[in-house]
């Protein structure tokens, strides 16, 4: 499950009026959204943007959409090459 929030303002009297907007997303058993799967690859590659494409790429993985749990360790497996 993944879950957006934010803080909108309220009409009116904008000092301290917000409300917490959410939207909850079902990406099924095992699945992460491309942007969290990426995020975490970057982190494995220590934040170096071209290890992690370069991994992200060569385990043939999608640019939008969700993957699997086993997908994204293919790509963690690029990056120990």
């Amino acid at each position: 499950m993944l879950v957006y929030r934010y803080n909108e303002e309220k009409a009116g009297n904008r000092q301290h009026n917000v409300r917490m907007l959410a939207h909850l997303v079902d990406l099924g058993d095992g699945a992460i959204s491309v942007n969290m799967a990426k995020k975490d690859l970057l982190d494995d590659a220590g934040g170096v943007v071209s290890r992690a494409q370069g991994a992200w790429e060569s385990a043939g993985l999608p640019d939008t959409g969700t993957v699997g749990v086993e997908q994204l360790q293919k790509a963690r497996a690029e990056l120990a090459r």
